[in-house]
């Protein structure tokens, strides 16, 4: 098994009843997929030539998983697009990764075109709807059964690249993860090897496909030859009830996910009576929650993962059993290094640090990204000596059990969303009554973290926090608008060097919380 296309014939060769793929109530065998999937392929071969970038801008869907897979089929890299960004971020991605096909959804109907004629590289605009197609558009429904399938066993493989994944920030220039074969099947059978995930599976999928957690959800129900049920957008009242009808015994959820569920006044435990297992990951858990879940949904085995894009996506991995309050700090652990992935704490001399103290958590692995999209200069200061620096400040305990304590470039992660600080302050100070700010994470029940900014004003200007949100807004993405501001008439703190001590402002949130400062 050395490529997607091959986990997929893999599960088409099992007899699992039911399994396949439900979406919008059609219901497909992956032994149909592979047909839709070698098809599909077969007209992107055709539009493409070998490495091209076909990008992927939509909502979830049957139309996405194909293409994930059909891409690489046609020697083609997979590139999904994170769909809650603005129309300036999206112009700034697409233009870096120069996609020669942008498939799109009704979602993004009215948008893709003009982005398409910004970026200048697009050659086909590929609608995947269900409506009508914009002008100038080929229809997904019309162009794939007229297509020549392509051979079973055409495409990339092994070491190719088969997607470019961008992380959650365009701080200067956006960051596209090139990922390879090898490096996804890696973390697939690294991660699952320590799960408890039967085969025919019924995996309930609603996190964001241009997320690695989504397609890491994908290729478990792959693996297991299962059945995928997925839904368009994360609903707490449509994901229990897709739970319920389905009976789906697994899912995928980020913590504000999990959190949202459990809150909704029309919460029923009975809906996910079938549920025995649930992977969760990409933001802070509150350690309320999690007991939380554990008394809403007993029978449930909860596995926490910590990773990240580069490493396709996992690195750790805490097991249901440690996830028993009795053995104290290890709730709060991200878990054990997975098998066939080594990680070391360094200090700022590159040296590795001893058990319990904080430095930089570096990992290693088959799974671990062969780099950045045109970026050697990044990819040689991420990657050095074939170890990937995270950029998480970590320590781990003598039992082997990381524990992330903070993330050193001041990384935010909302609602398992990715968002860097210095993005939102590059928006901030771009209002002309805004003399300097700091925008840090604050704890929050909802989204594990969220945006906080403070900020000093030029003497005799006034600006309050709905004008300034607003005018973020127009800048970045909606999720990356501070939820709070607070205004100082004080000077920030600084450094010696200059550099204002985010550190002294994020304390007074922080106080008695499990996050370094």
């Amino acid at each position: 098994m050395s490529s997607l296309q091959g986990l997929l014939r893999r599960a088409a060769g099992f007899s699992n009843p039911g399994s396949g793929m439900i979406f919008d109530g059609q219901h497909r065998s992956w032994g149909e997929v592979v047909e839709r999937c070698r098809t599909l392929g077969g007209l992107l071969s055709g539009l493409t030539e070998p490495g091209d970038r076909v990008a992927v801008l939509a909502l979830n869907s049957d139309r996405y998983v194909e293409l994930m897979i059909a891409c690489p089929w046609a020697g083609a890299i997979y590139v999904p697009i994170n769909t809650r960004l603005a129309r300036a971020e999206l112009e700034a991605l697409l233009s870096d990764c120069m996609p020669a096909v942008l498939a799109f959804d009704d979602h993004f109907r009215d948008l893709a075109p003009g982005l398409a004629a910004a970026v200048g590289t697009v050659r086909t605009l590929l609608y995947i709807g269900r409506g009508t197609p914009p002008d100038g558009s080929l229809a997904y429904d019309a162009a794939v059964p007229a297509a020549v399938p392509l051979d079973p066993f055409a495409g990339s493989e092994g070491s190719d690249i088969c997607t470019i994944c961008y992380t959650g920030g365009t701080t200067a220039r956006a960051k596209g993860v090139l990922l390879s074969h090898r490096n996804l099947i890696a973390s697939l059978l690294q991660g699952t090897s320590q799960m408890t995930v039967p085969e025919g599976t019924r995996m309930l999928l609603a996190a964001p496909m241009f997320h690695q957690a989504g397609s890491f959800a994908t290729l478990v129900t792959l693996l297991r030859a299962g059945r995928l049920v997925l839904q368009p957008a994360f609903h707490p009242a449509a994901f229990s009830a897709a739970a319920r009808s389905e009976e789906v015994d697994g899912t995928l959820l980020v913590p504000t996910m999990i959190n949202m569920i459990l809150s909704d006044p029309a919460f029923d435990a009975e809906a996910f009576a079938a549920v025995r297992y649930m992977i969760y990951g990409a933001s802070p858990m509150p350690e309320a929650l999690l007991l939380r879940l554990g008394r809403a949904l007993p029978q449930v085995k909860p596995y926490q993962v910590y990773g990240q894009t580069e490493a396709a996506p996992l690195i750790t991995l805490l097991r249901p059993e440690d996830h028993d309050p009795a053995l104290g700090a290890r709730i709060r652990s991200a878990g054990q290094p997975l098998p066939g992935v080594e990680v070391k704490i360094i200090g700022a001399d590159g040296a590795a640090l001893p058990t319990g103290e904080v430095g930089e958590l570096c990992a290693r692995g088959a799974n671990t990204a062969v780099g950045y999209w045109r970026q050697p200069e990044v990819t040689a200061a991420a990657m050095r000596g074939s170890w990937l620096h995270t950029g998480d400040g970590a320590f781990m305990d003598e039992d082997g059990f990381v524990h992330i304590v903070d993330r050193i470039k001041d990384m935010i992660i909302s609602g398992g969303e990715n968002i860097f600080s210095v993005e939102v302050e590059q928006a901030i100070y771009e209002h002309e009554a805004v003399l300097e700010c700091a925008v840090i994470g604050v704890p929050s029940d909802l989204w594990g973290e969220a945006v906080h900014a403070v900020v000093r004003l030029k003497d005799g200007k006034e600006l309050g926090p709905d004008d300034l949100q607003s005018f973020c807004r127009d800048r970045i993405a909606g999720y990356k608008v501070p939820r709070t501001v607070e205004f100082s008439t004080a000077p920030l703190p600084v450094s010696g060097a200059g550099k204002i001590l985010k550190s002294a402002i994020r304390a007074p949130h922080w106080a008695g919380r499990a996050k370094a400062i």
